[in-house]
């Protein structure tokens, strides 16, 4: 299975008065078919990234989720040390309310830096009705 994570290159065509839009692919996401039962075992999910002719595998992604939290871990490919986690807690309403409003919309993700006892560095916010 493989994704790609990229963003549309608009460039303007004076004479013709128009916008030409491209795909340029930037993360790849990578994943060996793996036989999953219960919670056995984690599935890992490569992850390199650049544009076509220049990629750089970064690591890898492992689903380590709980009961209560949705957790991925991100790996470093030189060492293969934890260098993120990101998390959810399960208890957010966008994860089991299907509407478009107030908290029901989106689902907050945090990005925890490994290297500084778990501080958080950023977020990914998933809003409902947007890819």
């Amino acid at each position: 299975m493989d994704f790609e994570l990229g963003y549309k290159n608009k460039k303007f065509i004076p004479n013709q008065n128009a916008y030409i839009a491209s795909w340029v692919p930037y993360i790849r996401l990578t994943k060996e078919p793996s036989c999953i039962l219960m919670c056995c075992d984690r599935s890992m999910i490569g992850v390199e990234y650049g544009n076509s002719k220049e990629k750089k595998r970064l690591g890898y992604v492992v689903d380590a989720s709980t009961i209560y939290d949705v957790v991925f871990e991100v790996y470093s490919h030189e060492d293969s040390r934890p260098i993120y986690n990101v998390t959810a807690g399960k208890c957010q309403c966008g994860f089991c309310c299907h509407l478009s409003c107030g908290s029901c919309e989106k689902v907050i993700f945090e990005i925890q830096d490994c290297k500084d006892n778990d501080a958080v560095v950023g977020e990914i916010v998933k809003v409902r009705g947007e890819s």
